[in-house]
Parts: structure tokens; sequence; C-alpha cells
């Protein structure tokens, strides 16, 4: 755990699980009607890596929300625009009229990181109308990118581990319990917002603040036990 800002084999494995647990679901492989939960288990990993690599930065006093925002938008950006424009160019070959208007339309929700709240206030992700949104997947980044604006400003503004430790926790339970109490109610809103979404991507960054100041063998297995733990609560 020394080696807090480097690459963890570890964590692609995670990622690799969680893309195709959605795969199978979306093609409908039997018994595995769960699968959805691997965007629940991608916020677990994308909290503790964030996290963890902003903290890195901050105890070697060279992290800048600058460079932090210009390497987000490196990194995903080019990638968005690239299944925007795709998609768009196919849908114009595929699509009926009024699903290519509509794809149009959700093309620039996703560009402008608003894509879930794009399809929360226009339909359910698991109503048959679903199926004719090609850039539905969007939805996920786009909580995620929300979640980029408010995180590392305030892990700067928390100064040690118990601080931050609190302030998780607190983000992480309140959502959860509100969450159990409107998902009846509000399901699309639960699934698609990113308040009731800070659950998985606080488990994560517990995970990371906690790791910060463990090392050695125990430390790993401790991680190893808190991911799991955390991940099956989350879910």
């Amino acid at each position: 755990m020394q080696d807090h800002g480097g690459f963890i084999p570890g964590i692609e494995g995670m990622r690799a699980l969680a893309v195709l647990m959605v795969l199978l679901f979306h093609l409908d492989v039997p018994f595995l009607d769960g699968g959805y939960l691997g965007v629940d288990l991608f916020f677990v990993i994308s909290g503790f890596i964030i996290t963890r690599n902003i903290l890195a930065d901050q105890e070697r006093d060279r992290f800048s929300l600058r460079e932090f925002y210009v390497r987000r938008f490196r990194r995903l950006f080019p990638a968005l625009l690239a299944t925007v424009l795709l998609t768009l160019l196919v849908g114009t070959i595929v699509l009926p009229p009024a699903e290519l208007v509509a794809t149009a339309v959700s093309s620039i929700y996703a560009v402008f990181s608003l894509a879930n709240i794009h399809f929360w206030l226009s339909s359910g992700y698991f109503e048959a109308a679903a199926e004719s949104q090609p850039l539905l997947h969007t939805w996920s980044l786009s909580v995620e990118e929300q979640f980029y604006l408010f995180w590392p400003a305030l892990l700067l503004v928390l100064a040690n581990t118990r601080q931050r430790a609190v302030v998780i926790v607190i983000l992480l339970a309140v959502p959860m319990i509100a969450g159990l109490l409107l998902r009846k109610e509000y399901p699309d809103a639960v699934f698609y917002l990113l308040p009731f979404r800070l659950p998985q991507l606080m488990a994560g960054a517990l995970i990371a603040v906690l790791s910060m100041r463990l090392v050695g063998a125990s430390g790993n297995l401790a991680v190893l036990l808190a991911s799991a733990g955390l991940i099956a609560l989350s879910s």
C-alpha cells in the first residue's frame, strides 16, 4: 500500500468484472438479473481511485484543482465525444426520425455532464422505451463528472484523516437512508441522481482514506475486508 498513487492491477480486474456484469445483464443472460449492480461496483471503484490519487498528491504537495480537471477532461471527454459522434452517425442510418431526435437531445446533455438528469426526467432505466436510447449508458458518466465538481475541493478543506472519515461516513449514511426511504416513491430519482449515488462513491472514498494509514499484510487484509463489506452494503 505504500505507493498510494500507483497503478493497481486488481482494480482493473474489478472494473472488468463490473463492466462484464452490466453487459451480461443487458444481454438478458439467465440468472444474472442483478448484473446492473456492476454500476454500483464501478462507482465504488471510482470513489476509491479519485480519493486515493487526490490524497497522494496532497501528501506530496503537488495537488492542483486546475491540473485535476485538465486530467479528467483529457481522460474522459475525447472518448465521450467519439462515442456521441459515432452514435449519431449510425443513428442517422438505423434510427427512426423521432428516436434520432431524442438521441440528438440526449447527446447534448451527455456532453454537458447532465445525461443522468435528462434520463431521470424523460424515462426510467428499466422501462421498455429505454431500449431505444443508445446513449442511455452516459448517465453514469454524468454522475461521476458531477461528483468531481465538489469532492476534490471538499477534500482540500478537510485537514486530517479523522475529519475526512467523519464527513465520508455522513455522506455515505444520510443518502443511503434517504434512498431506502424514497426508493419506492421515487425509484428513477434514486437510480439516476448523484445524491443517491453518493453511498457507493463514499464507500470507495472511505476505503481510500483508511488505506492511506494502513501498510503491510495486515493493512492489505483490512482494506480487502472493508472493500468486500462496503461493496456488499452499497449493493
